[in-house]
């Protein structure tokens, strides 16, 4: 007689061989805005072209611009005239943020900087509600020589990051922010334990159709 236990134990090294356990959430990264937009065709951009001559505070925070919310430390409107580069977004604090709020979404691209220079590392952090879903340490460009791109999809709904110095020495800038709302690929989880219950059942059904025929 082949116990309810083997029967599991077969169940399970059936499933390892297929290669039907979950896979994790798969994160594409992205440098170029070009790929990321290819990748997701029906993104959004929120651009702060022409919002003042040179640098002016944010009238106030949360600040509701281009289908997003956003809050910081001390917000302002920064033109390329400027910084140079490009008009963006800037948290004018050594120790501040950019925090982004927005419908739910699939990805999230965006040129940023900080610092004056070469730049120095600030932190991106996205969330899905009030839960963090994934983070990243951005280097790039100084906000007087090239922004550098970010863009993520692939993991998971969206609905607000942060951009952070709060680690680093270097205020935190961002431009041409795009939401996408599709096509990035995001592989979904599927429990282990319901993949084990189905293959032990269908093993444990073909035990007693040859135990009946026997």
């Amino acid at each position: 007689m082949v116990s309810f236990q083997h029967a599991g134990r077969v169940a399970a090294a059936a499933v390892l061989a297929t290669g039907l356990l979950p896979t994790a959430f798969a994160a594409n990264v992205y440098t170029d805005q070009s790929a990321f937009l290819a990748a997701n065709p029906g993104s959004s951009l929120t651009s702060f072209a022409g919002q003042t001559a040179s640098i002016q505070n944010v009238p106030a925070t949360p600040l509701v611009f281009g289908g997003a919310t956003f809050s910081g430390t001390n917000l302002r409107f920064v033109s390329t005239s400027y910084w140079g580069s490009v008009d963006s977004l800037l948290d004018d604090t050594y120790t501040g943020y950019i925090q982004a709020d927005f419908a739910t979404s699939s990805a999230v691209g965006f040129l940023f900087a900080s610092d004056y220079g070469n730049g120095t590392p600030i932190v991106f952090t996205a969330f899905d509600g009030g839960t963090q879903i994934f983070s990243q340490i951005l280097t790039g460009g100084g906000v007087n020589t090239a922004f550098s791109y970010f863009g993520v999809d692939g993991i998971g709904s969206i609905t607000g990051f942060r951009l952070s110095s709060e680690q680093s020495t270097g205020f935190a800038s961002i431009a041409e922010l795009s939401i996408g709302t599709g096509g990035g690929t995001t592989v979904v989880p599927v429990p282990a334990s319901a993949l084990l219950l189905l293959g032990g059942l269908g093993l444990l059904g073909s035990v007693v159709r040859r135990k009946r025929n026997a």
